[in-house]
């Protein structure tokens, strides 16, 4: 009996709903890592798997409304299982103000070809040089402990108005420490690729043994604020973090670093709920700062709600050096 394919479980997704309209997401996924401690290989492995989302729509007296939920599926039951939520919380959702109509489509060209796939011999160029890189670590007193992971996925997007589309991911990432035999300095480098053709173990291997260089000399100062000198990979490591935390809806809940600027701007438009966890700003109406509990879980089942939330505009100016 054939296997049911990714193709198999979206179009029964849409075949199954009774919504008015359905947009359904499945991504197929396959990784493969290495994973290394003490200049010695430790672990390899690989994992496949696929997630499927099913958005309903549903067309009441007042407007569209929406649900979404999420979920692994394998089988037509699991898939049939996650529509059915779908559209239960698109049936129990306020319509949305912005809803609007789906896109119209056909199949792409590539819509009936199987998911790419990743496995362990992503890395057969890759883990006898990072052989070479232990034993030249070991022989410079340096110990090495890093990872490597590859995945391939492969996102179906249906609907029921036609469109049916195919894409491909390559995803790579590399990281590395070095640490001296004492243990008392380390050094990193990491970066990202789509397939480790270019990754050479022994070059980071190089890099790691120039940067302990730097920590050869130590010069102990007293607290305070000192110029530093980053590698331009660190800088961007630090940009993504804060761009991670920097998103407005986190904030004008009280869920980050930026929560105490967003109510200080007064950027919250909505005049009920729980108050901020911080005082008003002299001058912000105490309605602009709510928060939601540290504490709550994010669920995967979703219903469409449009809330007024505007972010104020700058009011200064940056310049990039």
């Amino acid at each position: 009996m054939p296997s049911t394919t990714v193709q198999d479980l979206v179009e029964h997704s849409l075949s199954s709903t009774i919504a008015d309209d359905c947009v359904v997401i499945a991504h197929h996924r396959t990784s493969a890592n290495l994973r290394w401690a003490n200049n010695t290989l430790t672990t390899n492995g690989a994992m496949r798997g696929i997630d499927v989302t099913v958005i309903s729509f549903v067309h009441q007296a007042g407007g569209v409304s929406a649900g979404s939920v999420s979920g692994s599926a394998t089988t037509r039951e699991q898939v049939g299982a996650l529509v059915t939520a779908a559209d239960a919380a698109a049936a129990a959702s306020e319509p949305a103000s912005d809803a609007q109509d789906l896109v119209t489509g056909d199949a792409a060209v590539d819509w009936a070809e199987a998911p790419a796939e990743t496995d362990i011999h992503v890395f057969d160029a890759f883990a006898p040089a990072l052989g070479e890189a232990f034993g030249r670590s070991r022989a410079g007193g340096r110990v090495l402990y890093g990872f490597v992971d590859h995945h391939l996925t492969t996102t179906y997007l249906a609907s029921s108005t036609g469109l049916r589309r195919r894409h491909v991911q390559p995803t790579g990432h590399y990281a590395c420490t070095a640490k001296t035999a004492d243990l008392g300095n380390s050094a990193w480098v990491g970066g990202a690729t789509r397939d480790f053709a270019g990754v050479d173990p022994l070059a980071l291997e190089a890099t790691l043994e120039q940067r302990l260089g730097w920590a050869a000399r130590r010069t102990d100062l007293p607290a305070g604020r000192y110029d530093t000198i980053l590698p331009p990979t660190a800088v961007a490591d630090l940009m993504i973090d804060a761009y991670w935390y920097a998103g407005a809806r986190d904030a004008h809940d009280g869920q980050s670093v930026y929560s105490r600027a967003a109510a200080a701007h007064g950027s919250a438009s909505r005049s009920s709920g729980p108050r901020s966890p911080w005082p008003p700003t002299p001058g912000t109406p105490a309605s602009s700062a709510r928060r939601t509990p540290w504490s709550r879980p994010r669920a995967r089942t979703r219903r469409s709600s449009t809330t007024a939330f505007r972010w104020p505009a700058p009011t200064g100016s940056a310049t990039a050096r």
